[in-house]
């Protein structure tokens, strides 16, 4: 199907190079990002932090996978979901997004990593404002850090019966 194709376009990279290419301009892509995150966002003081599982593979094919198996950084990991009460195989995409919708920080990880350890990164991204989180976040000594270090307040509020 592919071969069909190199008449129409003569100049075609292979996957590889597109690869490559695109690794070399993530760092130029994720300043645009944040850029146009912040012009956007119209100087937003309150943001919503939060995470959500991203299964790969069904629990049952997860010994199979052959993703990631030669780097450990990149490979999916078992995790559980206590929203979904389901456990799966995959990565958890963290983002920080705010009021109006617009997304200003995200991150993947692997499956098992709690939420609290991206709020160590988030600190060095963001600067004087008002985190809203689920229980997930619960941690007095990760609080006053934040608000040490960056001034960012995490309110954690109480669920409604």
């Amino acid at each position: 199907m592919v071969s069909s194709y190199f008449s129409d376009f003569l100049n075609f990279i292979s996957r590889r190079q597109y690869n490559q290419r695109r690794k070399l301009q993530f760092n130029l892509t994720d300043t645009i990002r944040t850029n146009i995150a912040t012009a956007i966002d119209g100087g937003e003081s309150y943001f919503c932090v939060d995470s959500k599982a991203h299964p790969v593979f069904k629990f049952s094919r997860s010994r199979r996978c052959k993703l990631g198996k030669d780097n450990f950084d990149q490979s999916p990991s078992f995790g559980y979901c206590a929203a979904q009460k389901t456990h799966y195989y995959g990565y958890k995409l963290h983002s920080v997004c705010g009021l109006s919708g617009v997304i200003r920080s995200f991150n993947l990880t692997k499956a098992f990593v709690h939420d609290i350890y991206y709020l160590q990164e988030v600190k060095y991204e963001l600067f004087n404002y008002t985190l809203i989180g689920d229980r997930g976040y619960l941690s007095t000594s990760i609080q006053f850090d934040l608000f040490e270090t960056a001034r960012i307040e995490l309110s954690l509020p109480y669920r409604a019966i």
